[in-house]
């Protein structure tokens, strides 16, 4: 599920691997290992892609259906830019945010 959610946001936005890789500051090759799920993606991995994608964290740890679309039109009307949707459970987020506080206290100790 997430080998699809990143290739989708990255073909979205019509990146390359090694476009998303330099945002991210790291190697192309570490990227497509990411994207191709053989890479855990770490925490802050996760929040450097959420800035990158103006999206929440928590998005790349549900396993809710997803919709994008990318609107490239013209006008007032056009919506232009990526549209990400996805189910949120009411608890969901408050979940994850103590999760990566946990995480993060592991990592630091």
């Amino acid at each position: 599920m997430l080998r699809t959610k990143l290739s989708a946001l990255r073909t979205a936005n019509n990146w390359e691997i090694e476009d998303v890789a330099n945002s991210l500051e790291i190697s192309a090759e570490e990227y497509a290992k990411i994207e191709n799920g053989k890479t855990r993606l770490t925490i802050d991995i996760a929040r450097k892609l959420s800035e990158l994608y103006r999206i929440d964290p928590e998005y790349f740890f549900t396993h809710e259906a997803v919709a994008i679309h990318k609107n490239e039109g013209q006008g007032s009307n056009s919506n232009s830019g990526h549209i990400t949707t996805y189910n949120n459970n009411g608890n969901l987020t408050e979940l994850i945010e103590k999760l990566l506080k946990t995480l993060e206290k592991r990592t630091n100790s």
